[in-house]
């Protein structure tokens, strides 16, 4: 005699297929990512010892020396979750002067990015750095002399290559360009030519389409201090503009003084700007074309860039 089933006994039914293969998925996914993580903590652990620090330093000195005329120095360099890669205490000298140094510089690389033709900078960061833009009796700018000249010299097309550094940031900086040929002015008038900017803060973002020449550049801050014409003290500077092979696009320019306050939109079509460069004889042929507006004007400020203004107290204005 056969006894039937009872309702209590169940059998076992197996899962549709695509579930099963979502589980074993998500498994190994799963395990992959902890390995990775696991994998990276370990290599963020060694990098810290002063062997991994050691030669990292080494390396990384090699590989810029290696491409420089001039010569970086540091007193360390290593990896810093939050920051990239960090150097303490850098200096670069090239013709003989200091060009740069620091307390520190960090960099912070995307290389996922690399996948799309991108080279992307997340951040830079330089803390406390005195930049000197020096030219020489010779008539050599010591910045003409960082990068080695490229051992050739045919002409080849730009690569395909998209530059984005998303955040530039400079804090606590002293910045000087000193023409050593020329003798420095009383600084009643602006000499672009012998400048000491201190308190010298900047918040950048640059993108560089390299092939197409199409550039963009936003600076959300800029403050300093001329110690030498203390009439240009810059309190902020923002600035948004688009740079390509066939025009110059501003689309916004904010600057504010102690006592000035002034913004400008302007256009320069058919000027091919990092080619032809820009001086009077270009603009006669490329005329700005653009709006100012002035909250405020303060006729000392005028007089330090255009010496012939005889523009007395505070003015308000708006002229296109």
């Amino acid at each position: 005699m056969t006894i039937p089933p009872s309702t209590s006994e169940t059998t076992a039914v197996r899962s549709p297929w695509w579930r099963r293969a979502a589980v074993a998925l998500f498994r190994w996914v799963y395990r992959l990512t902890g390995a990775a993580l696991i994998t990276a903590a370990l290599v963020f652990i060694v990098a810290q010892t002063d062997w991994a620090r050691d030669y990292m330093r080494t390396r990384v000195l090699d590989l810029l020396n290696g491409q420089l005329d001039g010569k970086v120095q540091c007193t360390d360099v290593h990896l810093d979750l939050f920051r990239g890669i960090v150097l303490e205490r850098p200096q670069l000298f090239a013709h003989g002067t200091t060009v740069l140094e620091a307390e520190r510089i960090s960099v912070a690389y995307d290389l996922a990015a690399l996948f799309g033709r991108t080279l992307a900078v997340n951040t830079v960061e330089i803390v406390r750095p005195n930049i000197n833009v020096v030219r020489g009796m010779d008539s050599v700018w010591n910045v003409s002399r960082i990068v080695r000249p490229s051992a050739d010299t045919t002409t080849t097309p730009p690569p395909d290559l998209v530059i984005r550094v998303r955040g530039v940031s400079v804090t606590g900086g002293h910045v000087v360009v000193d023409d050593r040929t020329s003798a420095r002015g009383s600084g009643e008038v602006f000499d672009p030519m012998h400048l000491s900017l201190r308190a010298f803060e900047l918040r950048a973002a640059v993108r560089l389409a390299l092939r197409d020449g199409d550039h963009s550049i936003g600076i959300n801050h800029l403050s300093f201090y001329d110690e030498h014409a203390r009439t240009m003290d810059v309190r902020e500077f923002t600035l948004a503009a688009r740079i390509r092979p066939t025009d110059v696009d501003i689309q916004s320019l904010a600057l504010r003084l102690a006592r000035t306050d002034v913004r400008l939109r302007a256009t320069i079509d058919g000027l091919d700007l990092l080619k032809d460069g820009i001086n009077d004889s270009i603009l006669a042929i490329h005329p700005i074309v653009g709006v100012v507006e002035a909250d405020s004007v303060w006729g000392p400020d005028i007089a330090l860039v255009v010496p012939d203004a005889r523009l007395q107290d505070s003015h308000r204005s708006r002229a296109p």
